[in-house]
């Protein structure tokens, strides 16, 4: 509730001063708001307000992390044209921006769509890799799920000792800093 107010009055802000960049930065936040909290109609509205909006104004990290929500939200809703779609424009555009980062994030969806499509062989390719890169980067908050993610892949494929390899790993960074008083990301706490 109190995200929500606060998202309403930055919108509503943002509106009254006329900036596109912030309308598209409030949309933008509205529609990571709604694809966790619902409903999927008003994150989809938010995300393609922000995409139109930093379109118009060129901002690719607004362009690129709503393509991003849009593709998670569409996976979350079972719409797999929308995930493809979606998911090949934040690649583009992690690409042209040079972000290994972002495009980590990206890999991220991927590797859940090449598993729900029963891609494994192009799934533990792109798990291996993403995985290498997000060590690389230090990427502690995301580097659990991925982890995650790909023991999926081995777990199916019955590759257990892997799978409880990455999962043990998983667990020590996701979860078991926790309980010696070390931050956490819920994200990653609870995919593993």
């Amino acid at each position: 509730v109190d995200a929500q107010q606060d998202l309403d009055a930055a919108l509503a802000t943002a509106q009254r001063l006329g900036d596109p960049s912030l309308l598209a930065r409030a949309h933008r936040a509205l529609l990571f708001l709604h694809i966790f909290v619902g409903p999927p109609g008003t994150a989809r509205t938010h995300g393609e307000q922000a995409l139109a909006l930093a379109g118009e104004i060129g901002d690719h990290t607004v362009r690129w992390s709503a393509h991003y929500g849009l593709a998670t939200l569409g996976g979350l809703t079972g719409d797999g044209e929308g995930v493809l779609q979606h998911l090949e424009q934040a690649e583009r555009l992690a690409d042209d921006l040079q972000s290994p980062v972002m495009r980590v994030h990206t890999d991220e969806i991927a590797m859940q769509y090449a598993f729900a499509s029963g891609n494994w062989d192009a799934g533990v390719a792109l798990s291996e890799r993403t995985i290498a890169i997000a060590r690389a980067l230090n990427q502690r908050t995301l580097l659990p799920r991925l982890l995650v993610w790909a023991t999926q892949f081995y777990t199916a494929r019955g590759e257990y000792e892997l799978a409880k390899a990455y999962l043990d790993e998983a667990w020590e960074l996701g979860v078991a800093r926790a309980a010696r008083g070390r931050p956490i990301e819920v994200h990653s706490q609870v995919a593993v």
